[in-house]
């Protein structure tokens, strides 16, 4: 079972990313505004959360680590989104229930302005959290903007996205960019340990391989699918036998878990087949077919087209 980012205390890898912000912490150079990239899964919420946690139960005093407590009831107050010197916006989730579309409006974004003009009233730091901030609309990134171009002192705003590049570059500018990089295969094994029972060497290695490190994707593959059905996949996305491919199209369930599971596995099957190619006369097509397959992504979740359909036709 994957523990949610805001509740989840053990932060695995990204050794980079945290000494840096303890360092600007430590030096009382901390930036106002953090951007913290990297592919969904990776863990960009967990580490945002914990830096967050961090912030608001050290308002006095320099700690020499990035340790937290659980038994403080300030992180209490932030499990259970009561704490009055925080608020998050989250792109997938709105007032406890899944959106059907991920966005973040204009009106969301006005809150913040709001929040940002009261006190901190337990902490030194009045802290953002916008968790999923390439999804903000046109008038919603404005809005963020002019927060980014004078924030109040003592403000700190995180913004997390999966793709620098869906942000505005006059929004980019104004952060500190913390891109994280996948785990290292210790650290990715380490964390699969602690999430998953009887985790063998070789199915972590499997996992590894497969997933590049993506802890989140993992664990549901383990959970919710297992091995076996990641090698049939891998099998009949490399397969040039209508047979193989028919068996493992009529065994697909297309909920929303398994949906996200074989695209993953279909873009990073092209991606692979592009890296393959860049030294011969097959990587323009390979690029053509990859953008083509994104555009038809689109469509079949637009418009709820046939999705095992839509696999059959790709793996064809």
């Amino acid at each position: 079972m994957v523990i949610s980012p805001l509740r989840n205390n053990k932060i695995y890898g990204h050794q980079e990313a945290k000494q840096l912000f303890l360092d600007s912490f430590q030096n009382k150079r901390l930036h106002h505004s953090w951007l913290i990239t990297g592919e969904k899964g990776i863990g960009k919420a967990t580490l945002t959360y914990h830096f967050a946690k961090f912030l608001l139960q050290h308002p006095l005093y320099q700690p020499n680590n990035l340790e937290i407590s659980t038994r403080n009831p300030v992180i209490k107050k932030i499990e259970g989104l009561t704490h009055p010197d925080l608020i998050i916006i989250d792109a997938e989730i709105k007032d406890g229930e899944p959106r059907k579309q991920p966005t973040i409006t204009i009106e969301e974004v006005r809150g913040v302005i709001q929040f940002l003009r009261l006190t901190a009233s337990e902490s030194k730091y009045k802290v953002v959290v916008i968790d999923g901030a390439d999804y903000m609309n046109i008038s919603a990134s404005n809005a963020m903007l002019k927060i980014l171009e004078e924030p109040p002192k003592n403000t700190i705003i995180f913004l997390i996205a999966s793709s620098a590049f869906k942000i505005l570059p006059t929004i980019r500018s104004r952060c500190l960019n913390l891109k994280l990089k996948p785990l290292l295969f210790d650290d990715f094994k380490t964390a699969l340990e602690q999430n998953l029972e009887n985790i063998s060497l070789q199915e972590a290695e499997e996992l590894y391989n497969i997933t590049s490190g993506n802890l989140k994707l993992a664990v549901e593959i383990h959970s919710e699918y297992g091995i076996k059905f990641l090698k049939e996949l891998e099998h009949s996305l490399n397969s040039n036998s209508i047979i193989d491919i028919l068996k493992f199209v009529e065994s697909i369930k297309t909920g929303q878990e398994n949906w996200s599971l074989v695209k993953f596995m279909l873009l990073k099957s092209i991606i692979n087949k592009i890296k393959s190619s860049l030294n011969n006369s097959n990587l323009e097509d390979r690029l053509n077919y990859f953008f083509e397959l994104q555009k038809k992504l689109i469509e079949v979740e637009t418009f709820h087209l046939d999705k095992q359909h839509f696999i059959l036709s790709t793996l064809s």
